[in-house]
């Protein structure tokens, strides 16, 4: 069985994936979605010209996503996304297989306006030993 640290691991994996994919991607980051999206909104806009052209979108879970996860019993996260120079669906896929690919299951039905989830089924309750940077 895998432990929540096992997923972990691969979270970091997944979200390292699409950071290489040219998404702006935040692990745990600001308290909830609205200041999540514009936080990042502002990381890009401060960034160097050249280097704002490459951002093809935007991917990231919040602290209130991270503390659901917990109560809930480490099942999984749900995690935001949105386009910048690539369409929202198209960063949703990508994000569904940045996540598949690191060995994470994940659900998303395609609807823009849903979030992706990132499934850690199984998964033995190790919560005391995880940081808040899950």
């Amino acid at each position: 069985m895998l432990t929540i640290h096992d997923y972990k691991d691969r979270l970091n994996l997944a979200f390292r994936a699409m950071r290489k994919a040219g998404l702006v991607a935040r692990q745990n980051f600001a308290c909830c979605g609205t200041c999540g999206s514009y936080e990042i909104r502002r990381a890009i806009d401060s960034m160097p010209l050249p280097r704002q052209g490459k951002v093809t979108g935007i991917a990231f879970y919040h602290h209130q996503d991270n503390a659901r996860m917990r109560l809930r019993g480490f099942d999984g996260l749900h995690l935001s996304y949105g386009g910048e120079s690539l369409p929202s669906i198209e960063v949703g896929h990508l994000v569904l297989s940045c996540l598949r690919q690191a060995g994470i299951a994940a659900e998303w039905d395609g609807d823009v306006g849903k979030r992706v989830f990132a499934r850690f089924a199984g998964t033995e309750d190790e919560g005391s030993l995880l940081s808040n940077n899950l």
